[in-house]
């Protein structure tokens, strides 16, 4: 499992002796640092080609100067060491200072992939404070698949091996190896075979989705747990590839007029189509982004309004 995971990280004194690399590019968005004037100048030409597509694929961000850099080691005291060692990329927040880490993986669509990722989160502003922490991972990751398809279908073959297993025991593939329903218990067709995702603890013990949506990205510290932390970022890019990033974004506005400090769990699973009570329609969920891993889609089927 290596998805691309980030934190919005909330350091304190542990951050307060943090120095930029030596080499630094300027361009209209920002400032990129790196060891080498080559590098920095790599990162500046990497968010000068992004930037424009995703600022006019997502509403309501902030205006403000990026700061990015390639860093030889990202800045995760506080993350347990099962999570960092899945991360490639992180924003970092600091009282008035907001920046971007990474890892420097030269011309890889990886590397182009993660930056995308951050970019959503460094931008996102108070039009988006009441989102689920788990809801910013799903639309960041949405961004960085709308815009850079190249090696999105492996990750969502990926959360849809996690969602089918915890939520219903397994993932039934004919024998064509197309999805035909999840849930090991249904019975298994001649030629069928069911996949899980491999966890390491009882699938019963897992986050649920209530759960998932409760998290704000203050509280992100307690998930420690890189087993948990996949199931709720699958979950998260579920709900907003169902939701679609403009009804998302009304969302978050909704509940910010109304004093929310987070949106409703009801309101995001209404908006999705997915009722905690109706298990056929997760089914269905669950297989509609296993078809788009498969065609390259870059999510699941968003129902209509």
């Amino acid at each position: 499992m290596q998805p691309v995971l980030r934190a919005l990280t909330l350091l304190l004194t542990a951050c307060a002796s943090v120095a930029p690399p030596p080499c630094a590019a300027t361009n209209e968005w920002g400032t990129f640092r790196a060891p080498t004037p080559k590098s920095a100048q790599r990162l500046a030409a990497e968010v000068e080609r992004i930037a424009p597509r995703l600022r006019a694929a997502i509403p309501g961000l902030a205006e403000r100067p990026v700061d990015a850099r390639f860093v030889p080691s990202m800045h995760l005291e506080w993350m347990s060491a099962g999570i960092a060692g899945l991360v490639t990329g992180t924003t970092i927040e600091k009282r008035s200072s907001r920046w971007i880490e990474l890892r420097e993986k030269p011309a890889s669509v990886e590397e182009q992939r993660t930056l995308a990722h951050e970019l959503v989160h460094f931008w996102l502003g108070p039009d988006w404070a009441a989102l689920p922490y788990f809801l910013e991972e799903g639309l960041a990751d949405h961004a960085k698949d709308t815009l850079i398809p190249e090696g999105s279908a492996s990750s969502n073959a990926q959360r849809v091996r996690i969602l089918s297993t915890v939520l219903f025991g397994g993932l039934v593939l004919d024998a064509n190896g197309t999805a035909v329903h999840c849930g090991a218990q249904v019975g298994i067709g001649s030629g069928e075979k069911v996949e899980i995702a491999l966890f390491s603890s009882d699938r019963r013990t897992f986050p649920t989705v209530g759960a998932t949506l409760a998290v704000h990205r203050d509280a992100l510290a307690t998930v420690r747990d890189p087993e948990k932390y996949a199931v709720m970022y699958a979950y998260g890019y579920l709900l907003v590839g169902r939701i679609g990033v403009e009804r998302l974004h009304r969302l978050c506005l909704r509940a910010r007029d109304a004093g929310r400090k987070l949106v409703p769990a009801e309101w995001v699973l209404e908006a999705a189509g997915l009722p905690l009570d109706d298990p056929e329609a997760w089914n269905r969920a669950i297989l509609e982004l296993d078809a788009g891993a498969r065609s390259g889609s870059p999510g699941p089927k968003t129902p209509r309004d």
